[in-house]
């Protein structure tokens, strides 16, 4: 498989630093204005504290999966395998901080907040995208994470009305994210074969 244009490579990754960089400018005077200082003040707390969640959950497996994604690039049977022990291992540290998330958190006074955002981390348990950035396929991702980025501004100034839909706003944030992870698996098929992965090689 041929080498992608590094310069390529670099023009999608700046295309998607811009957006990521406008987005925030187009949504956040609106949102603030119509949730209001408080709700924002909780969407920031619980998010930051799901954020330590994930964190854990990941364990750094996103540039780890990258590398050894990349170190492999021609050895498609090597590549499966790698490919399918990284998401074994995901979806066992996503499960066990899910597991804590909810023993830890159910009794606080935002769960209604943090049962919407607990669906972050099944998201991140599906998000494969470090696959195709060890593949250097970046136009598909960057176009992955544009449409994703624009369906979220959507959802925002559809949905988004009053004080009252903080829960709303919070589900559009999660659910957005969710599927556009699950739509990177769209495909797979073509490019992985299936390996069923042996518990002992993954944790070595």
């Amino acid at each position: 498989m041929k080498k992608k244009s590094l310069t390529t490579n670099y023009l999608y990754n700046v295309a998607y630093r811009i957006l990521t960089l406008l987005t925030p400018l187009i949504t956040t005077p609106y949102v603030s204005r119509i949730l209001g200082v408080d709700n924002i003040g909780i969407y920031n707390y619980t998010y930051s504290v799901v954020s330590y969640f994930v964190l854990f959950g990941v364990l750094g497996l996103q540039m780890y999966g990258q590398r050894e994604i990349a170190c492999h690039f021609n050895n498609p049977k090597q590549n499966d395998k790698v490919f399918w022990q990284i998401v074994w291992v995901r979806m066992i540290t996503i499960g066990i901080a899910l597991t804590a998330y909810v023993v830890i958190l159910w009794n606080t006074p935002y769960r209604i907040y943090y049962v919407i955002f607990g669906l972050e981390l099944l998201a991140n348990a599906f998000d494969i995208s470090w696959y195709y950035y060890g593949k250097e396929e970046f136009k598909l991702i960057t176009i992955r994470n544009f449409i994703v980025k624009l369906i979220g501004v959507a959802c925002v100034f559809l949905f988004i009305s009053g004080k009252e839909d903080l829960p709303v706003y919070i589900f559009c944030h999660v659910i957005v994210l969710f599927f556009g992870n699950m739509s990177l698996w769209f495909g797979m098929k073509s490019r992985i074969k299936l390996v069923y992965p042996i518990s002992k090689e993954c944790f070595n």
